[in-house]
């Protein structure tokens, strides 16, 4: 437009002093003029609404050299779009941005006032508006109730969303992904997961969330398999009390874990909630908008609204838009950069106190019987002597490069349980005692060829020492067979049939060959056995009878066997 003093076409000027201009135009002709070269819009896409060009004539820095030119449009519905002097659309409040003080005015004359605006004003003036007209009108109208005697008294109902309403405060995205996560009716938000509560509990932190009762029981459980730890006074204690009580017991006190990050979860889930409506439920009361219920009901009145209008000075807004006006004002979103330093509300620490306690009296009870541990004073001073060397779930090395994941120690028998990478690939699962462990770190190889004594328990030991005494010399495949409990069993019966009174029978022999210090386990060939009460072993030297039980190269794991007995 390179002269605003020589129109074109037919237009209305709306506004003009030395330096702006607001001009209507009316034909094609007058559009082409007016209009920045670079807008979007077609003479066919505004001919049938109202398009307005606001020119900065001060300002000769638009495309081409000529002036910058602002557009506004409101189309059939008197729906309002906003163009910047490049012909990009912009919000209204970005738009009205462009303007000094002084024009505001004049541009927001020319943008008028809203639908939902003309209607309040008609009913303020007595004039009989539907409610169904103010519904539709504006998404943020539930309901209305006019008022005959003073209608500017009328009573209007707002209903929202309550995502819809955090957002008239004007959060961030932070702020509402933390909001929509922590809300969400699907799930509990995880304030603290498991890893990071097993990790504090590794770290000896816990034990300041037990109360007195649960710590006593604490220290009575650590004076038997931690003696050296049982004060729980400096880090060191406190660290070695929770690995050692997280290894011998890790189902129990994952369960006290889990009940201690569900409720801190649920407190703090708590916490925020309540943060959410101490600061927005009644954020509005001040300004004449009475909470019915917390985010999403609100009542006020039509002279109530009229007043904001006035004082946010925008007649076009809608009423969620008037309240942005206010509620982004109001500084009190941003709890997405304190989101982690909320406290909790009212933490459950009487339930807390009574999970812990049943799951520790479980504990003690397990170490009250005898049946459940081969020897527990005697893991202790394994788990000692190892736990400075080696930690659960570790990768280690042997002397001559072998690779092997350390996982523990089997507490009802005391051996020391690892993964060892195979040389063909993949992994085998071994269980050893200490002295068959520390051979193994030193020399593997000529470790698993090694020739090994079944340990048998005394009792009932003396019938099943007598009972393999009279097998057959003649037969040497006892164990070489695939279905060696087949075997077993047929010459046990031949055996009780010539020795009336003999007690021995299957399921103890089983159990006493898969004792724990047995290296030979039933369980290879698919049978499940379980370790009696440990009672003093003898060792019997098959070699004093005759007979010498050796480990072949064959898959242990295999249904074929894997040992032989020899004469």
């Amino acid at each position: 437009m390179p002269n605003t003093n020589d129109s074109h076409g037919e237009s209305k000027v709306i506004f003009e002093d030395e330096d702006w201009l607001i001009v209507e135009p009316m034909d094609y002709d007058s559009y082409l003029y007016y209009s920045p070269d670079n807008q979007k819009l077609m003479w066919k896409d505004v001919r049938n609404g109202q398009l307005f060009c606001i020119v900065d004539k001060e300002n000769n820095a638009g495309l081409g050299g000529g002036f910058r030119t602002y557009m506004i449009f409101k189309d059939e519905d008197n729906k309002i779009s906003y163009y910047n002097w490049n012909g990009v659309g912009r919000p209204r409040l970005d738009f009205l941005e462009f303007f000094p003080e002084d024009i505001k005015p004049q541009v927001i004359n020319v943008i008028g006032v809203g639908e939902i605006y003309k209607l309040l004003t008609k009913i303020a003036k007595g004039e009989q508006v539907s409610s169904r007209e103010l519904e539709n009108a504006d998404d943020a109208i539930y309901d209305f109730k006019y008022t005959p005697k003073a209608p500017f008294k009328s009573r209007i109902t707002l209903r929202f969303d309550d995502e819809d309403y955090i957002k008239l405060f004007n959060p961030s995205d932070d702020d509402m992904w933390y909001y929509n996560a922590i809300t969400s009716r699907y799930d509990t938000y995880e304030w603290e997961d498991d890893y990071q509560a097993t990790e504090d509990f590794k770290d000896g932190y816990f034990f300041n969330q037990f109360n007195e009762e649960n710590l006593k029981k604490i220290r009575q459980i650590l004076s038997i398999i931690s003696p050296q730890s049982v004060e729980l006074e400096t880090d060191e204690q406190k660290t070695e009390a929770a690995e050692k009580l997280l290894d011998m017991f890790g189902n129990e006190i994952g369960n006290i874990i889990y009940e201690y990050t569900s409720e801190s979860n649920e407190c703090k889930t708590r916490g925020f909630n309540q943060m959410i409506k101490d600061d927005f439920c009644n954020a509005f009361y001040s300004y004449g908008i009475i909470t019915k219920y917390c985010l999403t009901e609100y009542f006020t009145s039509v002279s109530l609204l009229l007043n904001l209008y006035d004082e946010v000075g925008d007649k076009t807004l809608t009423i969620s838009e008037l309240l942005f006006r206010i509620g982004s004002d109001m500084g009190i979103a941003g709890w997405g950069e304190y989101i982690y330093e909320l406290d909790c509300v009212d933490f459950n620490q009487e339930s807390f106190d009574s999970e812990c306690s049943g799951y520790l009296d479980k504990i003690i009870d397990k170490l009250e019987d005898e049946s459940q541990y081969e020897d527990i004073y005697a893991y202790g001073d394994i788990y000692k002597r190892l736990d400075s060397k080696f930690k659960i779930n570790n990768r280690y090395h042997t002397k001559n490069g072998r690779d092997f994941f350390y996982r523990g120690i089997n507490v009802r028998n005391n051996r020391i349980l690892i993964d060892v990478f195979k040389k063909e690939g993949g992994m085998e699962s071994r269980s050893y005692d200490e002295e068959e462990f520390n051979n193994f770190l030193v020399s593997p190889d000529l470790f698993e060829t090694k020739k090994r004594n079944i340990v048998l328990e005394q009792n009932t030991g003396n019938e099943v020492f007598t009972f393999i005494s009279n097998l057959s010399k003649t037969d040497p495949t006892i164990f070489n067979t695939k279905k060696p409990l087949m075997y077993l069993q047929n010459k046990l019966g031949e055996y009780k049939s010539k020795n009336p009174g003999v007690t021995l029978d299957m399921n103890i022999l089983v159990k006493q060959l898969s004792t724990p210090a047995s290296p030979f386990k039933f369980t290879t060939f698919n049978i499940q056995t379980y370790e009696p009460k440990r009672i003093s072993t003898l060792d019997v030297n098959l070699k004093n009878i005759g007979f010498t039980l050796t480990k072949s190269n064959i898959d242990p794991m295999s249904v074929q066997g894997g040992v032989k007995l020899k004469f």
